[in-house]
């Protein structure tokens, strides 16, 4: 079994196959956990990221015989992949023909089109990946970022304007046969669940729109699970007669008492050890790192003009006020969302809160434009000067944090890491950290107390 958790790793599929001895599944094992680790940490070299260079590093512990047999199995297994793709794409051409007939596609516009349609999802996550923002990776705005930047420009200006009607047409019609089906089967839904017949009129007015949107309130924030269910109450309340409702409000207070117990369970299983982890970050930054960055700050001091202390402090105070904004926020909807019962997610946040005052949070500061005054090229090379002396201290942080994350129950495998660079525009932020904190250790430590 393989060495990392949720994970069906190499020689869980391989063993038998290949025949793997003990020693080799042990080494493949460690192999595969040591890249799943430094993928995990971003601590990978740009050329040992692809899935070739992870297979090469495996493939290494296999002998002679056995890479022969699971080349011929990539073989047979890419054969059939390509025998599988190329039937879906000659389907959805020739569907796609028909459909866009009208718009008198050339054959290679066709076959963008068809290429494009068929690698939608793959397209989305990219644009996901290149998301800067929380907001930037919702599915509604990647899809809109996925046809404009995407497929929009396979089109001249005349077959763009017909695509588009066309796509609104069949959406007008999807919507229409969508509200059909989902009329009968929130019925025989909502008749299994609550054991409850409804009448003709009664189904027109439950089911004639789904009373589930919006999703978010006129702030555009989500609504929480809570008000949610809520709003399904007061719909059917409003059309059920009072001996119907009474059927229904158990299943309601069911419900209510099953989210409550899951919100407590992830209080305890996952947000009481995240905790731990961020108390423990805290403590490690405050003994081991603070004060070798302040040094270095109290370096970059002296090489100071009085213009670029005044501009440090103004973006200080901006960074400060962002930061209590976001806080604000986050208490606000947290409570919304989970009232009191995840005290150790709103604990966990309260240390980073701190934490973020002295490694400071980046985004804070996207748009601001004094930062971009400040950043010099020649302030920036006195940054980086600093900032090399203190890389065997961040990189003692690192391992601390790969310590802390393994040492209460962390692992590697099942997740996909995303790493979300700096905004496009924002790059002097990259630099700028080691100026906001004060040249005085202990003005920087009276700023979490």
């Amino acid at each position: 079994m393989s060495k990392s958790k949720n994970f069906k790793g190499f020689s869980d599929r391989f063993k038998e196959k290949l025949s793997l001895t003990q020693t080799q599944v042990s080494l493949i094992d460690e192999a595969e956990y040591n890249f799943l680790k430094d993928y995990h940490w971003n601590r990978l070299p740009k050329h040992k990221e692809s899935k070739n260079a992870y297979l090469d590093e495996i493939l290494k512990h296999l002998n002679n015989d056995q890479l022969e047999v699971y080349n011929s199995y990539v073989d047979a297994q890419n054969a059939k992949k390509e025998k599988r793709e190329k039937e879906k794409f000659n389907k959805t051409l020739e569907v796609q023909s028909v459909r866009l007939n009208g718009l008198n596609l050339t054959s290679d516009q066709l076959e963008a089109y068809v290429k494009k349609k068929i690698n939608f999802t793959e397209l989305r996550l990219q644009k996901m990946k290149q998301a800067k923002t929380k907001e930037e990776m919702e599915l509604d705005i990647l899809k809109r970022k996925v046809y404009e930047e995407e497929i929009f420009p396979i089109f001249d200006a005349k077959q763009l304007a017909q695509y588009k009607e066309l796509k609104k047409s069949e959406e007008i019609k999807r919507a229409e046969e969508d509200k059909k089906w989902r009329t009968k089967h929130e019925k025989e839904w909502f008749e299994h669940r609550y054991n409850i017949d409804l009448n003709e009129e009664q189904v027109k007015a439950l089911f004639s729109k789904d009373f589930n949107h919006p999703h978010k309130d006129f702030e555009g924030e989500y609504f929480s699970d809570f008000e949610m269910m809520e709003k399904e109450r007061n719909w059917f309340a409003k059309h059920l007669t009072k001996e119907q409702f009474k059927v229904y409000e158990p299943f309601y207070e069911e419900r209510i008492k099953n989210l409550i117990e899951s919100i407590k369970k992830r209080n305890i299983e996952h947000d009481k050890v995240q905790l731990q982890r961020t108390k423990s970050y805290l403590e490690y930054y405050l003994e081991n790192v603070l004060p070798h960055a302040t040094e270095a700050r109290k370096r970059i001091e002296a090489k100071l003009t009085v213009e670029q202390k005044k501009r440090i402090e103004e973006i200080r105070h901006y960074y400060f006020t962002q930061q209590d904004v976001y806080k604000d926020k986050f208490i606000k909807q947290h409570k919304r969302h989970y009232k009191d019962l995840k005290p150790n997610a709103l604990r966990e946040f309260q240390l980073r809160y701190k934490i973020e005052k002295i490694n400071f949070n980046l985004c804070y500061l996207y748009g601001n434009e004094q930062s971009k005054k400040l950043m010099t090229s020649n302030l920036q090379a006195i940054v980086n000067e600093e900032n090399e002396k203190l890389k065997n201290v961040y990189s003692k942080l690192k391992e601390f944090q790969i310590q802390n994350y393994e040492s209460t129950g962390g692992n590697y495998g099942a997740s996909r890491v995303i790493s979300i660079p700096i905004k496009k525009g924002e790059e002097h932020l990259e630099k700028i950290g080691l100026l906001l904190l004060e040249p005085d250790l202990n003005k920087n430590l009276e700023k979490i107390r």
